[in-house]
């Protein structure tokens, strides 16, 4: 019986030892299966998406190209960055309104590169999160084109990893003579705003009014537009406490937009040192030794207070409230009965400028 019994127990135990590398070789198998390599991964392209908004305009002999920065790339990735633009022209013998309508395949064949922007230049025509290019018309045009014609552009954007993009939408400017840029421009700071004059031989079709703040690197669109007949314009946005740059342009044709060469610009620091007119009336009542004052507020809108000015019989002028008036209405008391008083009162704006007295009104106390 102790011998069956033996005999059982070691069959058993040969059995699970068996069971134990049957699953050791399985571990080992799958091991090596998780640890064999797939079909290789193709690497990822940063193919930057295509431009689509391009715009330009021609200022002088300087054309200026403008569009989005590309932050995707064709798949819709996020882009690294860009190391290049390329600039393409076709010197076209058709107005720009028909070259526009250029396809896209015929120009790719068709068009020169002109220009390739990168490192510090293309550094420098980032603005925001728009890229703006400007070139000589004469690099675009490499030939001098006929008058009647047209200069069709296009960009391409290069990634990082040197990898380029489709040409972007078409953009296209009839070939113009310019005229003479605007002289004699001057500014002249006023209280509702900055008032800027010129002269032009050549009126054109108006004039383009540019105006930057002083830590701006460069102008973006025009802040207004004045007709052909117009030599002055009031910039009535202008912010006190700024210091700004102006120019003007002559516009020479639109749909793009072709101007003159700048006027030479002009800085101008702008402060507040207007004072506010006075207040549109000031009624004075008579009490019992004592005089009820009432203005009307003045016009302006940044007035801060009043002053209200008092003169005794035989003296002068002297103020009566020490702090500035807020409310409208002031009670002067301590007076004489009998005695009649000169009241007159000014207006203090938010710079501390006190503009002049408004009419004066006499009053006999009773």
């Amino acid at each position: 019986m102790l011998r069956e019994a033996g005999m059982l127990r070691e069959a058993a135990v040969r059995r699970e030892a068996g069971v134990s590398l049957l699953v050791c070789l399985a571990l080992v198998a799958g091991a090596a299966a998780c640890g064999r390599r797939g079909d290789p991964m193709p690497p990822l392209r940063y193919v930057p998406n295509v431009t689509t908004d391009l715009s330009v305009r021609q200022q002088g002999d300087l054309v200026t190209l403008d569009f989005a920065y590309p932050l995707t790339t064709a798949s819709g990735q996020a882009l690294p960055g860009l190391r290049a633009v390329e600039v393409w022209s076709l010197v076209s013998d058709q107005p720009a309104e028909t070259s526009r309508g250029i396809d896209q395949r015929a120009y790719a064949q068709a068009a020169t590169r002109r220009a390739s922007i990168e490192g510090p230049e293309l550094e420098s025509a980032v603005f925001g999160d728009r890229l703006r290019l400007r070139l000589p018309f004469s690099t675009l045009a490499g030939a001098e084109p006929r008058e009647d014609g047209s200069l069709v552009l296009g960009v391409r954007t290069v990634s990082t990893t040197a990898e380029t993009s489709d040409v972007s939408n078409l953009a296209a400017l009839d070939v113009r003579a310019t005229t003479a840029a605007p002289t004699g421009l001057d500014l002249v700071p006023q209280a509702k705003g900055i008032a800027l004059s010129w002269s032009a031989a050549d009126p054109g079709e108006g004039f383009t009014i540019y105006r930057r703040r002083s830590q701006e690197r460069g102008y973006g669109a025009p802040i207004a537009r004045a007709g052909a007949d117009e030599l002055r314009y009031l910039d009535r946005e202008a912010a006190y406490g700024e210091r700004y740059f102006y120019t003007v342009r002559t516009i020479v044709g639109t749909e793009p937009l072709v101007e003159s060469a700048a006027a030479v610009e002009r800085e101008i620091a702008y402060l507040d040192t207007f004072p506010p007119p006075p207040p549109a009336s000031l009624v004075a009542l008579a009490e019992a030794e004592r005089v009820r004052l009432v203005l009307e507020p003045s016009p302006a809108d940044d007035v801060a207070g009043y002053v209200v000015y008092r003169r005794d019989p035989g003296a002068q002028f002297r103020r009566v409230n020490r702090d500035l008036l807020a409310e409208l209405e002031l009670v002067d008391t301590g007076l004489a009965s009998g005695l009649t008083y000169v009241y007159r009162a000014t207006a203090v704006d938010d710079a501390g400028n006190e503009g002049p007295p408004g009419d004066e009104v006499s009053v006999t106390v009773r």
